[in-house]
């Protein structure tokens, strides 16, 4: 039998369609993160418009607490809150609260008949409280106390319902940004930054628009009313907060 030796010419023409083809690849998953990137601040957006629906009908007052009330605004409470990066989560009946993760909803439950998932947390600084145990100063209270809404976040990806983070938060050699808090490397505001979206966490702020914000750039927003801005925040050992590569 003959051997039909492939040419040169031959050899390059299938290398070049090899590298056509994995550069296809890459860019439909490119174009699917991007998708979901889109839709996930669209499901923020509508959070954002909620919340301030609810400020409007409560004389400026932010949520005491929001996933109980989404249903009363939408018949699409179940699918805006939660981001399509993550996954179906089977709830955990002997845990009445668990906390999520970058591809995991949050559950909080009320009963074994009663709960509620999602993927976004509030910024617990715009909680109106009857009363403020600790740090009264930096709560806003109330929307017309926001100076800054382009800047203050309203909503944005978590693993938590909620979170106030602190100008000296800081993420660790050790935070796991892909897995669930530890009580041990887990700040406040690590609450809002995992690898949900490679690199950045996606936010709805004051103001109504939703943007991404880079993981080191989440110190650059003003959280609170005393928040002091930095930039370009890396982790305490010096390294960079984004591992590239980690999601799970």
């Amino acid at each position: 039998m003959f051997k039909i030796k492939p040419s040169r010419t031959d050899m390059i023409v299938t290398l070049l369609c090899c590298a056509v083809l994995l550069a296809a690849m890459g860019a439909m998953g490119r174009g699917s993160k991007h998708a979901k990137t889109i839709v996930c601040q669209s499901n923020l957006r509508k959070l954002g418009q909620i919340a301030t629906l609810y400020a409007q009908e409560n004389d400026g007052e932010g949520f005491n607490s929001w996933y109980g009330r989404v249903d009363d605004y939408t018949a699409k409470a179940e699918s805006i809150m939660h981001c399509s990066e993550t996954k179906e989560l089977v709830v955990d009946r002997t845990n009445m609260y668990t906390m999520g993760h970058s591809r995991k909803p949050w559950v909080w439950t009320w009963s074994l008949s009663s709960y509620v998932t999602g993927t976004y947390g509030y910024n617990g600084w715009l909680y109106t409280r009857s009363s403020y145990s600790s740090n009264e100063e930096k709560y806003f209270k109330n929307t017309c106390s926001v100076e800054k809404p382009s800047l203050t976040p309203m909503f944005a990806d978590a693993k938590w319902v909620s979170s106030t983070p602190f100008v000296d938060d800081c993420i660790y050699p050790q935070t796991d940004l892909s897995g669930y808090p530890n009580q041990f490397y887990s700040t406040k505001i690590s609450y809002f930054m995992m690898d949900r979206h490679y690199g950045a966490t996606n936010i709805v702020f004051s103001d109504g628009h939703a943007e991404s914000v880079a993981l080191e750039e989440m110190w650059s927003l003003y959280w609170h009313k005393q928040w002091k801005p930095k930039h370009n925040v890396k982790r305490t050992d010096g390294t960079p907060i984004y591992r590239a590569n980690s999601c799970k």
